[in-house]
């Protein structure tokens, strides 16, 4: 997969770290195609969660088996562009779309679409907003660790990663596994690290726009824990630092920096100029962990 995986850009990293803050805006810079693996094992749980097939507990794989293979399929997947009604020529704006495979389709002709910048629909339903919710949350890292539903959206990513760096001349993958299982020979890994606090403040800042009182931020880290705990022992592509990863700790740094700091070693590689920018602190009276 050397070949293929030529112009590709992965960012790995645990929950809350900003991976997709980082992508987007790096996607965005670079003119690359952004795809956010998370968004798809969301609209997979959305899916499961509606059809009462999950816990926050357990995702029992054989219950969820009929509600991937409705929405996903099982077969190879490819990629197939759907006309929309874009109006924007960027990669992380526009609604160019990846089907999944045909046999995902069903009687109805229903299936499960992605887009550029986290965008998912479930049929010509756009749930990119409610997979992003409370409930989904909770239920993600049992779904997403189900080995049968890894193996069905790995395929389908390796597929839109490569379809995607071909049409737009790069991709940028986000996950907790794109470096490290979906494409390990990417031309430039990068693992987003930062404070379990630091990582609480983030979401419920993302969450809500404000700091979060002390009862919501302990509610949040221990959430965040046990995501971690739950990525990382998996049985399948636990989440791990890909092998020759570039490792950014992202605890005092600013958004714009990490996004510089990315973006200057892939102009750097292309034969651009870089500014070589150092990851400074943010200034005092930041909101990063000490």
């Amino acid at each position: 997969m050397a070949h293929e995986d030529s112009d590709v850009l992965t960012v790995d990293g645990p929950a809350g770290v900003g991976k997709s803050s980082v992508a987007r805006r790096v996607a965005t810079r670079l003119g690359f195609f952004h795809l956010d693996t998370g968004a798809m094992y969301r609209a997979v749980t959305l899916a499961a969660l509606r059809a009462g097939v999950a816990t926050a507990a357990h995702a029992d794989e054989a219950r969820l088996a009929p509600v991937l293979a409705h929405w996903v399929g099982t077969e190879p997947v490819g990629t197939e562009p759907v006309a929309t009604e874009s109006v924007a020529t960027d990669p992380v704006a526009t609604e160019s779309i990846g089907t999944a495979p045909s046999s995902a389709r069903g009687t109805s002709g229903r299936r499960m679409r992605v887009g550029g910048g986290g965008k998912v629909w479930l049929d010509d339903e756009d749930v990119s907003n409610e997979v992003r919710g409370a409930a989904v949350t909770a239920l993600v890292s049992p779904v997403s660790a189900v080995p049968s539903v890894r193996a069905a959206l790995v395929e389908w990513q390796r597929a839109l990663g490569a379809e995607q760096a071909t049409r737009f001349g790069g991709v940028v993958v986000e996950g907790r596994d794109a470096g490290s299982h979906i494409f390990p020979h990417a031309r430039w890994r990068f693992y987003l690290d930062a404070s379990l606090l630091e990582r609480a403040h983030r979401r419920l800042h993302q969450q809500a726009g404000t700091r979060a009182d002390p009862h919501e931020l302990t509610e949040t880290m221990e959430g965040l824990a046990q995501r971690d705990r739950i990525d990382r022992e998996r049985t399948v592509a636990p989440l791990c630092i890909p092998d020759g990863a570039t490792v950014l700790d992202t605890t005092h740094v600013a958004l714009e920096q990490v996004v510089a700091a990315i973006c200057d070693v892939v102009e750097a590689a292309r034969g651009g100029k870089s500014s070589d920018r150092p990851l400074d602190p943010r200034p005092p009276g930041s909101s990063a962990a000490p």
